[in-house]
């Protein structure tokens, strides 16, 4: 009886993000870095700190649950996001507290953002993205990504 063998080795993985040497990556109250070397070029202005990303999360939040009328976040999302957040209904499950945010610059000025928020002993992910416009860092995509029923 003659057994043949078949090569089952795996292949080495290939780096998925090739230019993760020029991802800026923060650090707990820290400024997106604004010098070259980011992605895309030199930004055009100073840059977001995380403190104010996670102060617009909360608020985001905050609104998500009915603790707050959609109307106060003009200043610092983006009118689509408002109109949006104020045609979806309120999520019942209590206030949110948000735990963590990371937050990396994607293009000189552009940041995206992740974290998680907790409610009633359940964790959910934050992902939001901040562009700069004439009048500062806004918010232009939030998305609360909670369970799927069963």
């Amino acid at each position: 009886m003659t057994h043949t063998t078949v090569d089952t080795a795996l292949s080495p993985l290939r780096p998925y993000e090739p230019d993760r040497e020029h991802v800026d990556l923060l650090e707990t109250g820290a400024d997106v870095p604004s010098g070259p070397g980011g992605p895309g070029g030199k930004p055009n202005g100073p840059p977001i700190e995380l403190r104010h990303l996670r102060a617009v999360l909360n608020l985001i939040l905050e609104v998500r649950a009915g603790y707050r009328p959609p109307a106060q976040l003009h200043a610092l999302v983006h009118p689509r996001l408002v109109r949006l957040l104020s045609e979806e209904p309120t999520v019942t499950t209590g206030r949110y507290t948000l735990k963590s945010v990371r937050a990396c610059r994607v293009a000189p000025d552009a940041v995206e953002a992740c974290g998680t928020a907790h409610s009633q002993g359940r964790a959910y992910a934050v992902v939001a993205r901040f562009e700069r416009a004439d009048q500062g860092w806004r918010c232009v995509c939030f998305n609360l990504i909670r369970p799927r029923r069963t």
